[in-house]
């Protein structure tokens, strides 16, 4: 049985076919492959601050910076590398010195004021940036704008799902 059509008008449709399917199946086969979406979902992120340009971040990342604008000294929570949906200290390198970060994740990551973590939680949205949290618009209590965030982070959560925020027990 010959599966290759004889007319060559025949063979040139089905090549045209073969090319349509081939670029159809590749961007998503990458993406089955890798785990993670092509690069123009990556840069259709929520973002803070429209205007500044998002700071490269390593996929699966939550990326926070000691400066505004993502500048200054960068400290990366890796998915890979912590336990998931669970409290952990930031590090007392960046422990109450986060201005600004991008949540370069699928799921979201929160963060607490406090290590145990307390009621002064906030959940970062997957692909969610924040160019600075000292701009008068970030706090832990948004009901009264009491405590502002920035430079008050001492503990995060990556989530795997869900956007239920971990216990207070840990960290």
């Amino acid at each position: 049985m010959n599966l290759w059509p004889s007319s060559t008008a025949s063979k040139a449709r089905l090549r045209h076919r073969i090319a349509a399917l081939t670029a159809a199946l590749v961007p998503a086969l990458a993406f089955a492959v890798s785990g993670t979406a092509p690069a123009a979902t990556a840069a259709q992120a929520v973002s803070s601050s429209p205007s500044i340009a998002l700071p490269s971040c390593p996929t699966s990342t939550l990326c926070t910076f000691a400066s505004n604008s993502y500048g200054g000294t960068r400290w990366n929570f890796p998915y890979a590398s912590y336990p998931h949906n669970v409290w952990i200290y930031v590090g007392s390198a960046a422990n109450d010195n986060i201005t600004s970060l991008y949540n370069n994740r699928t799921w979201v990551s929160w963060l607490d004021k406090d290590c145990p973590a307390s009621q002064y939680s906030y959940p970062v949205q997957g692909q969610q940036s924040i160019a600075n949290l000292n701009n008068g618009s970030w706090f832990w209590d948004q009901s009264n704008g009491s405590i502002g965030m920035n430079d008050s982070t001492s503990a995060f959560a990556l989530q795997e799902s869900t956007t239920v925020a971990p216990g207070s027990d840990s960290c």
